[in-house]
């Protein structure tokens, strides 16, 4: 098994440590939220679902993910009360057999990735063969990754460990894990500095300041 890295337990650490904070963005910008929401249910995942980082469980409970994974006990405990089943786990090691779900989801979990390859590998393995994996992500050209960068730089608790992707670089990454997009959908077709609304999904991507991609392997 591979040893967590001293930026892992930093990551885990603040999200430990502000666990409430985290899940209260959300009921702060509810707007924002149930337009994410929207998307993620507009990709029809079907059949036995995991979450990888499922943090408080704010999406997982909103469209009926069987079981989530998350390094956090805080987390967990906020994603339990919300009526998730949970497991604590990393996505590096995860403790399912092979071929084991009809689809996997990640909301701006592969952005706080030290190894995402590894947890690609995973999710490919526990994967059934016609299986989706879902990856939800702000990319990093938009508006709002722009912002999230800055504040990134500024030493912001919870950006200063991300790493946002453009479009092009999650396709290289995905590509060389021999997976391939099928579908992309999206919101946020305003910027920060916009009054915040509710919007329908976008089918595409361009200016969106978040994105959900349907990916399967090429074969």
């Amino acid at each position: 098994m591979m040893a967590e890295s001293s930026d892992d337990k930093a990551i885990y650490k603040v999200f430990e440590d502000y666990a409430k904070e985290y899940d209260s963005w959300y009921l702060e910008h509810p707007a924002i939220y149930e337009s994410e929401v929207r998307v993620v249910k507009e990709l029809s995942m079907r059949g036995l679902g995991l979450e990888i980082g499922i943090g408080t469980g704010v999406f997982a409970s909103r469209i009926g993910v069987d079981v989530g994974i998350d390094p956090t006990l805080a987390m967990l405990h906020i994603a339990k009360v919300r009526g998730v089943e949970v497991i604590q786990a990393v996505g590096e090691h995860l403790p399912f057999a092979d071929k084991t779900f009809d689809y996997l989801l990640m909301v701006c979990t592969l952005c706080f990735l030290n190894r995402p390859k590894v947890v690609i590998e995973e999710s490919v393995r526990v994967l059934k063969k016609d299986g989706s994996l879902i990856v939800c992500e702000v990319p990093k050209e938009s508006p709002w990754g722009k912002l999230y960068e800055e504040r990134k730089r500024a030493g912001n608790k919870f950006y200063r460990h991300v790493k946002f992707y453009t479009l092009q670089e999650l396709k290289r990454l995905l590509a060389s894990q021999g997976l391939r997009i099928v579908d992309v959908r999206g919101a946020l077709s305003y910027g920060p500095s916009e009054k915040e609304r509710l919007e329908e999904p976008i089918k595409g991507h361009k200016g969106l300041g978040f994105l959900c991609l349907r990916i399967q392997r090429k074969d």
